[in-house]
């Protein structure tokens, strides 16, 4: 499952059109083996979206066993929402052409796995004509929608509509499908008795008018070798709390500005970090914490964040704390609010 580190920094574009075209082909490519699909699950999904896909155990992170989503959702919708994830929200790149540590074999186990929680028959909504105007559906938008997904689509408290990947991959059917029924058991209503059928149209025509061609992630990505990965090196120790997991973005900001001794950790996956990382921050993956162990002294503060604001940096902690390291903290807040304080961050492959 885990590959070479080296070749994931070469760019071979036709890997990635090889990857694509089966997911545009058929929806099976490859066997999907449900039960290595759930060994996967759980080691790289199930601290977001729950041990059994209930989704938002981390903030954002949705309802991946959801009847109504699977049944109109196509394997190849999900392989490519995995592979791919939705660049510039907390849905990482799994796909190993994304520095991930999926295979193409991984990523169909996993769609396996998903459709193996489908408790109702497939529902093809890929026909569905929508006769709407974008304009005439921002008031009902602004007052039905924006409060969850955003004035604009970007997301708020439940997932973005305006993604590229998402809308690359989302027919007009399946977000119309959505609209009217709902998502049962989670907080997405049913819409069909509360809006018109020109007013779903409508706002279907206003999430469409949202897309844009979606950007290829990063092929460059750490090559594993953290260097020194201590800030300050010559610095003062922190005075962090000893029994404390998390730390405030505030403790965090003054500890850097000072110049104290720390290290800091990405615990995101490498096309999360190639694309914007905390300035000096090192990457290592949560899911493989372990591998990094011989370049982590024990001796100095390690902070680790990612996004979701801190379901993956918490995991990094804990295996950090199970090797003996006694010296590991959370950034509570997580990276955007980082970013949102106009704190540095640095983008590429090296800190």
């Amino acid at each position: 499952m885990k590959i070479n580190r080296p070749l994931k920094n070469v760019c071979l574009l036709l890997l990635i059109a090889s990857a694509w075209c089966c997911a545009e082909e058929t929806n099976t490519p490859f066997p999907q083996n449900a039960q290595e699909g759930a060994i996967a699950y759980a080691k790289y999904c199930a601290l977001c979206h729950g041990p059994n896909g209930e989704g938002y155990t981390a903030d954002s992170a949705t309802a991946l066993n959801n009847a109504s989503f699977l049944a109109t959702a196509t394997d190849t919708f999900l392989y490519n929402a995995i592979a791919e994830g939705r660049m510039g929200t907390t849905m990482s790149p799994w796909a190993d052409y994304r520095g991930g540590p999926l295979e193409e074999q991984d990523i169909w186990n996993l769609v396996g796995l998903l459709r193996s929680w489908q408790t109702i028959p497939t529902i093809d909504v890929s026909d569905a004509k929508i006769k709407g105007v974008a304009l005439r559906g921002e008031p009902v938008y602004a007052v039905y929608c924006a409060s969850c997904h955003g004035p604009k689509g970007e997301g708020a408290s439940y997932m973005s509509l305006n993604n590229p990947q998402f809308l690359s991959d989302a027919s007009d059917g399946f977000i119309r499908f959505a609209i009217v029924n709902g998502r049962p058991e989670t907080s997405m209503s049913a819409y069909q008795s509360i809006l018109s059928t020109q007013d779903i149209h409508d706002v279907v025509a206003l999430i469409r008018s949202w897309a844009r061609p979606a950007v290829a992630g990063p092929l460059l990505f750490p090559d594993g070798n953290l260097g020194d990965p201590v800030l300050n090196p010559d610095g003062e120790e922190p005075s962090f709390l000893t029994d404390e997991l998390y730390l405030p973005l505030d403790t965090l900001t003054e500890a850097v500005q000072t110049s104290q001794r720390l290290i800091i950790l990405d615990a995101r996956p490498p096309a999360d970090y190639v694309q914007s990382h905390i300035t000096g921050a090192v990457s290592v993956p949560f899911y493989d914490v372990e591998s990094y162990l011989d370049q982590l002294p024990k001796d100095t503060w390690i902070v680790a964040y990612c996004g979701c604001p801190h379901a993956e940096s918490t995991a990094a902690a804990e295996a950090l704390q199970a090797n003996g390291y006694d010296k590991g903290m959370v950034l509570d807040e997580g990276f955007e609010a980082w970013v949102e304080a106009g704190l540095p961050t640095s983008s590429g492959p090296n800190p």
